[in-house]
């Protein structure tokens, strides 16, 4: 993530915009789903470092129970009273000339925060750990169409969604069952159920129908197979799925691949 970006994000969180550059800022990160989770870390940081309650938007999982105990540690400790340091100085120095400044160096603190979670969180991430913080139902595709609602895919999709797995199967497989023109999506979603049930082969072998079907998105099966051997906790393979992905800047989830496989 850029200066420029971070700044935006402080700005947001700290009340600076305007109404209406806040309200394109919100649609922003309602398309994208990347700069929503920075803003949620961030939004947790700065929760953290000025003693507030944690937010409830937070999830609980090791991920974050990771960066609640960095926090917690004499490092971020001195990076909190410096962040203090430069609150009290903006509050004393309310001239408009010096806020980009202070706001600025500020940032520069919050980086610096950023990049000491990440260096000890990525150097103690087991397998699962990097699973649990990468996977996310956001990257799933939708296979429900406009006014379709009652198609067996339609309902296992929708049972997916309530976390009814052994239903969505169902719907599922009646689904390939009933149809001549399958969306090859189905394997992704049956590929998934598979890998939160721990049936490892049966979700490659689903993935793999997904991966083989030549769509043009057809290389989201590959970040899910990755994820998949990530939860099996083989890095191996994890890692050969993550290399095809960045073979190609067009890929699914291209920058996301790029970033775990850096971390394995």
């Amino acid at each position: 993530m850029n200066d420029e970006l971070r700044l935006k994000i402080e700005e947001y969180l700290g009340g600076i915009m305007s109404t209406s550059e806040a309200t394109l800022f919100e649609q922003e990160m309602a398309r994208n789903s990347e700069l929503k989770e920075e803003v949620i870390l961030q939004k947790q940081i700065n929760h953290h470092l000025r003693d507030d309650k944690l937010n409830a938007e937070i999830p609980e999982n090791e991920y974050t129970r990771r960066i609640r105990t960095y926090v917690k540690s004499d490092e971020a400790a001195h990076i909190k009273q410096v962040l203090k340091g430069v609150e009290k100085d903006y509050k004393e120095r309310v001239k408009k000339p010096r806020r980009k400044n202070l706001m600025v160096a500020a940032i520069l603190i919050g980086a610096l925060l950023l990049s000491g979670i990440g260096y000890w969180y990525t150097s103690q991430a087991t397998p699962q750990e990097l699973y649990a913080s990468y996977y996310s139902t956001n990257d799933l595709p939708s296979v429900i169409q406009r006014g379709d609602k009652d198609s067996k895919l339609a309902k296992g999709a929708v049972a997916f969604q309530e976390n009814n797995f052994e239903l969505a199967l169902n719907y599922f497989s009646e689904y390939i069952e009933s149809t001549s023109e399958l969306d090859p999506f189905v394997y992704i979603y049956i590929g998934v159920i598979n890998m939160e049930q721990g049936n490892i082969a049966s979700a490659n072998m689903a993935l793999d129908n997904a991966i083989d079907s030549n769509t043009l998105d057809s290389s989201r099966g590959l970040w899910f197979k990755a994820l998949t051997y990530l939860k099996a906790g083989d890095t191996e393979n994890a890692g050969l799925f993550l290399k095809k992905l960045v073979e190609s800047t067009t890929n699914f989830n291209y920058s996301k691949a790029k970033d775990l496989l850096e971390k394995l």
